[in-house]
């Protein structure tokens, strides 16, 4: 299949072959005629998968050339790495055309910032928090935009930018809304379903090229710490599997937690690996616990312990996936190719990406099993889901738009440079 077929214009598609692309990737070929159509979309791709590629070069089609000051699309990333690695993407797509994009990087004032937009752009590609705070100082006019993107939408949440994501995606007027997410989570899905309007979902999966000889792995998916304390406290009593067990933890923070929670049924055949504490049972090194008649559970910190791999017990549990995916698949691999040791990871929503990369490492997939009936589900605390409203345009329209109150509908829209001219100020234009 060729480049072509995207039925995209010359210009983008002479850009793609300039960046050494030969062919199409399959989310690319998946979204391109819904994008450019207008439709709302949820794709959910693995990282390097061609669908940042792919949302820009619809992006810059549905654009066509600079026409206007405001900006028409909104890109919404996690990271200041993040944004700037998506606007040199972008220019380079764009190399053809004569649109313009402007990075809103947090941190530092804005004064620079509002002044290229009073200057005109066609793109904003910016962190939740920098384009919230621009909206809300009134440099960011948002009238025009015809498309809005939330990418690597996991790790916008993950990063705490669940208030302005909020403020932002109901501020936008009657637009193409799309999600670009590794996983889809429930907590993601409830967060972002209200402001999509009957979206067309796209899940790749990613290719496995290879398959090394690991533990057998399972994956227990739970909504918060308090339940992950609950069922290891429940897995720990079926003394016959759980016979030799280690735990990792990421910090010596979560495994005091752990011990504190679980010492009044097993505090006796506990120990911490190179404890800290001198209250508490420490194991010098692991050949002590294999060999050990009393301790059956070893619990272990990646944050002081990173490095060690002498852990030969039969079970592992990972009370929370470790964002070092070598050193957490280096605890999964064996030498047999059939390995009768187990693993089991427990993860909530925002950590299942971590998940996902360790089983394209592995090049297989966790069995996901059931949380036991006898496990209490703590309630998870934190802000209330946005309600969702029923749409009022047609299925086949595009995004979803609740027309404003009489009395907060504006009837101008002021420019940033326009109330510094009103204030008596002069603009500063940068120099072209």
């Amino acid at each position: 299949m060729s480049l072509e077929s995207l039925k995209l214009n010359k210009q983008i598609i002479s850009a793609m072959k300039e960046m050494g692309m030969e062919q199409p990737r399959e989310v690319q070929s998946a979204i391109m005629s819904r994008l450019i159509g207008g439709q709302d979309l949820v794709v959910i791709a693995p990282k390097d998968s061609g669908r940042t590629t792919g949302y820009l070069a619809g992006i810059i089609m549905r654009l066509k050339y600079a026409v206007e000051e405001a900006p028409r699309a909104i890109i919404l990333a996690h990271s200041n790495e993040e944004v700037q690695a998506i606007a040199t993407q972008a220019r380079a797509l764009a190399i053809h055309t004569d649109l313009r994009f402007m990075e809103a990087l947090s941190g530092g004032g804005m004064e620079a910032q509002m002044n290229e937009l009073a200057d005109g752009t066609d793109v904003i590609i910016g962190t939740p928090d920098r384009i919230r705070a621009l909206y809300l100082k009134l440099g960011l006019n948002v009238n025009r935009v015809i498309s809005y993107v939330v990418d690597n939408a996991e790790l916008v949440l993950k990063q705490g930018h669940l208030l302005p994501l909020r403020e932002i995606s109901r501020s936008l007027p009657k637009c193409q809304r799309m999600v670009f997410t590794t996983v889809y989570p429930p907590k993601l899905e409830v967060e972002m379903t209200p402001f999509l309007n009957y979206p067309y979902v796209v899940e790749i999966e990613e290719a496995i090229e290879k398959q090394i000889p690991v533990r057998q792995s399972f994956c227990y998916l739970v909504p918060n710490f308090k339940t992950k304390l609950n069922l290891i406290g429940h897995l720990l009593e079926d003394r016959e599997v759980f016979d030799k067990v280690v735990i990792f933890a990421n910090t010596r923070q979560t495994v005091g937690k752990l011990y504190q929670f679980l010492h009044a049924k097993f505090g006796d055949e506990m120990a911490w690996y190179q404890s800290a504490d001198m209250e508490i049972p420490s194991l010098m090194n692991m050949e002590a616990f294999a060999f050990h008649s009393t301790y059956r559970i070893a619990l272990v910190d990646n944050e002081r312990n990173g490095e060690e791999t002498a852990f030969e017990a039969p079970v592992h549990i990972h009370l929370d996936p470790p964002a070092d995916i070598d050193l957490w698949l280096q605890r999964f691999v064996e030498e047999e190719e059939e390995s009768s040791r187990l693993a089991f990871v427990l993860s909530t929503d925002l950590e299942l990406i971590h998940v996902k990369e360790l089983e394209s490492a592995m090049g297989q997939k966790m069995e996901e099993l059931e949380i036991p009936a006898e496990v209490k589900i703590e309630k998870t605390t934190g802000a209330k889901a946005v309600k969702k409203e029923e749409p009022k345009e047609d299925p086949t329209q595009g995004g979803a738009f609740t027309p404003k109150k009489a009395s907060n509908v504006k009837e101008h829209n002021y420019k940033y440079k326009d109330k510094r001219k009103m204030a008596g100020k002069v603009s500063k234009r940068r120099n072209s």
